[in-house]
């Protein structure tokens, strides 16, 4: 599997806006083939926020990106700095609670 970290600098008077936009990404992502799940996140204290996303292929990773990159750098854009970081990953293994 493959993982997508996007972090950026989330301005506080964007907070509203940004949960509409994680709203919106969430229900993007259900709908893109070989999406697996979806993870958001902020932190209150330097104000950075982000999500990752898990994807079952390779090929499915880079086409959702190619899909999704221009909504990622409008709707991030508006809500900080404007800058993001993006990483692409590989997922190796995943513990749950029994």
């Amino acid at each position: 599997m493959f993982i997508y970290l996007v972090t950026f600098n989330l301005d506080p008077k964007y907070r509203t806006n940004a949960l509409g936009f994680r709203d919106i990404f969430a229900e993007v992502f259900k709908g893109i083939d070989g999406f697996v799940s979806a993870d958001f996140f902020r932190d209150e204290e330097t104000q950075e926020a982000g999500g990752f996303t898990v994807w079952e292929t390779e090929e499915a990773a880079n086409a959702a990106l190619e899909k999704l990159q221009t909504l990622l750098q409008r709707t991030i854009g508006g809500s900080g700095d404007g800058s993001f970081s993006m990483r692409r990953l590989v997922h190796t293994l995943r513990v749950e609670k029994e």
